[in-house]
């Protein structure tokens, strides 16, 4: 089932569709990696994270083949797994 409010940003989840006229995007869980759909443990997807408090993914360097691998239409919204990025250094 989808689901649309257009009073929060970001609240659309379900398949894309087109909702008056406009492409929705996809929902995408910023706590799943864009690659093989685990937990990726990204602190900056979190709601509850302290402002001071960094990520592991904040000092590793993502390979270019390995963001490669991430749809376009997913590209920037949550971090890639400390699994897939061992797999492609």
């Amino acid at each position: 089932q989808s689901t649309f409010d257009p009073r929060k940003a970001g609240s659309w989840t379900g398949p894309k569709e087109q909702v008056s006229g406009t492409l929705m995007k996809e929902h995408v869980d910023k706590s799943i990696c864009l690659i093989c759909g685990k937990p990726n443990d990204c602190l900056l997807g979190k709601e509850n994270r302290q402002a001071d408090e960094d990520c592991w993914c904040r000092f590793e360097h993502f390979p270019e083949d390995l963001l490669k691998l991430v749809p376009s239409d997913k590209k920037g919204q949550a971090c890639i797994c400390r699994n897939c990025l061992r797999k492609h250094q």
